[in-house]
């Protein structure tokens, strides 16, 4: 295992098993997906996978029960933010069971926990809280769910998706990469006794915030 992996699993469950509100770290890397140069086919497209195979089901969660229904896959605090508006939820179902899905958020995104606020502009989407259960992974279903909610943000006019991925989680980096985003900045970001730092590089650009203060506002260039 790369010591940057090694060292991300052992950090996470470190910084886990303290208080939210006493400490939290994510160092990451900020991509995007020009959602033109995917329709033109300038960029990688998942070519395999990417319809639903037999019994399976994508599409967007329409209800407040159906995003409750995603179980275990999907954090309590983003069921109860789901308003099918500024915060989406697309899912994959087989059987009437949710194996994958994927949040998207429109006009900000907020990390509470790390004090971080991402500023969209209309035409942008933030992409988080992707998962998939254990027992379907490998076989394409995240490869799926990519797909189909690229491909739906483009067509009601969405210009580009953005998406973060912790330094030491490998596997999230060569995925999205091989589904054609690039690596446009990064955010260091602490929250220690209310207090956050978070230092951008790259694309991402502070708004009009000191360095530490309670929550932090960043927009991506």
């Amino acid at each position: 295992m790369p010591v940057r992996a090694a060292a991300y699993r052992v950090g996470k469950k470190l910084i886990g098993a303290v208080p939210s509100w006493a400490l939290r770290a994510r160092p990451m890397s900020v991509f995007e997906v020009t959602l033109a140069d995917r329709q033109s086919g300038a960029a990688t497209r998942t070519s395999e996978h990417q319809e639903p195979i037999d019994g399976e089901r994508i599409g967007w969660v329409d209800s407040a029960e159906e995003a409750v229904a995603l179980g275990p896959l999907a954090a309590e605090v983003n069921r109860l933010a789901w308003n099918d508006e500024t915060c989406r939820v697309a899912a994959v179902w087989s059987q009437d069971q949710p194996t994958g899905c994927l949040w998207v958020a429109r006009g900000a995104y907020e990390e509470t926990d790390l004090g971080l606020r991402i500023e969209l502009a209309a035409d942008e989407a933030w992409l988080f809280a992707a998962a998939v259960v254990p027992s379907r992974r490998r076989e394409g279903v995240y490869r799926r769910l990519f797909d189909f909610v690229l491909t739906d943000l483009a067509s009601a006019g969405t210009r580009r998706a953005l998406l973060a991925a912790t330094w030491g989680n490998r596997a999230s980096r060569v995925a999205h990469l091989r589904f054609g985003a690039r690596q446009i900045g990064g955010i260091a970001a602490v929250r220690a006794l209310g207090v956050a730092i978070l230092l951008p590089r790259g694309a991402v650009q502070r708004r009009g915030s000191p360095l530490a203060c309670r929550a932090v506002s960043m927009r991506v260039a």
